[in-house]
């Protein structure tokens, strides 16, 4: 039996807001929850595709896709029902999301996102909402990965429009550089308030090589991030990379291709995959014991790695 939790709903603005209007008992699903905030709050149906959902007193954004809620929402909590709006709610330590609280707490204050600089190379952003992360990073990781529309293919910056209907314009998390930076200003002569003020920010924290973003509470997506920065950062994890990738090419390109990944990025996105999803993810494309081989293999240049790039072992350990 799926693990239940219970909540009271409220509103997230307004005079009432914060106060439970609602308690319900249901598993650890975001659809779940969605439905009930619509069913008790009497949601009307043209403002429910713009519906958010906030812990009440931490600020954490629960309706970001990938979340794991098990984790991050006590039982008792209040959960506040946005109709668009950002959170309006108050930030309070001690809770079980205490740690997701302070981030976005912090995130708050330095107007939407954290800038963790932890080298000339390196540098970790952490952001409080997933939709304006995207707004800033979502053309310009297209930019860098899309199989069809990357620079490699098309050496063209897609439009804002087309940009809304792909995948990079949902993701949790990014992976960018320099070099992408530098060619996104090269091909787009207008880019957005979001855009630009994110170029901004970078050249303000010392233009570091290579850029993570992840949404705070999203700790998988920040895992999968940092083995982008080992690959871009460190000789022998790379190596190591490719080394993995020439033995399974063959069997998981196409795999790649689907996630929706140009050939160019194929070997450290497989490698970030092996490491930090479970065995399942594969869909028995790859075995069991091929997977634990694999990890196997990798460690001892994943561990010189994270030591070289004094890495925090919490948020960068593997699966």
């Amino acid at each position: 039996m799926a693990a239940l939790v219970r909540l009271s709903l409220a509103r997230n603005s307004g005079p009432r807001a914060g106060l439970p209007q609602a308690t319900v008992v249901l598993p650890f699903e975001i659809n779940a929850i969605t439905q009930a905030a619509v069913n008790k709050l009497r949601v009307k149906k043209k403002d429910a595709s713009k519906l958010r959902l906030f812990v009440w007193g931490s600020g954490l954004e629960i309706s970001q896709p990938g979340l794991d809620l098990q984790g991050l929402l006590p039982n008792g909590a209040v959960v506040a029902v946005s109709l668009g709006e950002v959170y309006a709610g108050p930030f309070k330590s001690g809770s079980k999301s205490s740690s997701a609280s302070a981030c976005i707490n912090a995130a708050r204050v330095a107007d939407g996102n954290v800038w963790d600089t932890r080298s000339t190379g390196l540098a970790v952003v952490m952001w409080a909402d997933a939709k304006n992360m995207n707004d800033c990073l979502g053309r310009m990781s297209t930019l860098l990965e899309h199989p069809t529309l990357c620079a490699a293919e098309t050496e063209t910056v897609v439009s804002t429009e087309t940009q809304r209907r792909l995948p990079s314009q949902n993701y949790l998390g990014h992976n960018l550089y320099r070099t992408t930076f530098e060619l996104f200003e090269r091909l787009e002569q207008s880019p957005s308030e979001a855009e630009a003020g994110f170029l901004a920010e970078w050249r303000k924290n010392g233009q570091p090589e290579v850029v993570i973003s992840y949404v705070c509470g999203a700790d998988s997506t920040l895992r999968h991030e940092l083995c982008h920065a080992r690959y871009a950062l460190h000789a022998e994890y790379r190596a190591a990379c490719f080394t993995a990738w020439e033995r399974y090419q063959q069997r998981m390109g196409k795999f790649m291709r689907d996630l929706g990944y140009h050939a160019s990025r194929h070997a450290d996105e497989f490698v970030a995959y092996v490491l930090t999803e479970s065995d399942s993810f594969w869909r028995c494309i790859l075995s069991k014991d091929e997977l634990r081989s694999m990890r196997r293999d990798l460690q001892g240049a994943v561990d010189s790695a994270d030591t070289f790039l004094q890495f925090d072992h919490a948020s960068a350990r593997t699966a």
